[in-house]
């Protein structure tokens, strides 16, 4: 039962990675159940025990992968007790998952193909409920409240601005060929925009 179950998990898994990378190669429209099960060298059969149709498997593989990457670095959130450190730990966590990962990366090229196509649409109530699901504002609020940061933003404004600009910087990195070092950059981002450097001085005081 136990094999039996094990391989079930590793059909989902290999059928999710076929259509991964033929979605970001080729969109949606473009990727066929026939080509997704030619290049996992499974049967529509098996594909279709597993997910109700092409849609369920975009949704489902979207779902899965982000918070895959997502979930990887959460552990971060609460380990220090300066969130902006934190912050900071769970950012390199989480640079180094994508920056050693192929899978990781060629989800965040599906998602820069939705966006050249306008198609995120299709995925923005999920988008939203990972986001709810994964929210850590309340670590910069904490951030606020321990004078780490200033009261210029807000927890919420804090929050987007981080999760934006390090979304910014991967695409990027992507776009270009990875011709930079995402990790070096990703550093220099964060202690450029939440000023580290003061904050190390106070320490020293």
């Amino acid at each position: 039962m136990t094999h039996s179950k094990n391989e079930a998990q590793e059909t989902r898994r290999t059928i999710i990675l076929s259509a991964l990378k033929l979605f970001s190669e080729k969109g949606f429209d473009a990727t066929s159940i026939s080509e997704i099960c030619r290049n996992a060298n499974i049967t529509k059969g098996a594909l279709y025990w597993h997910f109700k149709d092409k849609h369920d498997l975009y949704y489902q593989l979207i779902s899965e992968i982000i918070r895959e990457v997502l979930g990887q670095s959460m552990f971060l959130i609460e380990a220090e007790k300066s969130p902006i450190i934190r912050m900071k730990k769970y950012l390199n966590n989480y640079l180094t998952n994508i920056a050693t990962n192929e899978v990781y990366q060629e989800a965040y090229r599906l998602l820069i193909r939705e966006m050249q196509f306008d198609q995120l649409a299709n995925i923005e109530k999920l988008l939203e409920k990972v986001k709810e699901d994964f929210n850590f504002e309340h670590v910069f609020q904490q951030a606020i409240d321990q004078g780490e940061l200033p009261e210029t933003l807000n927890a919420n404004q804090y929050y987007e601005l981080y999760t934006h600009m390090f979304d910014s910087i991967i695409i990027n990195w992507l776009w270009h060929g990875k011709n930079f070092d995402l990790l070096e950059w990703g550093n220099q981002f964060f202690d450029y925009v939440y000023r580290i450097d003061l904050l190390r001085r106070d320490n020293e005081v």
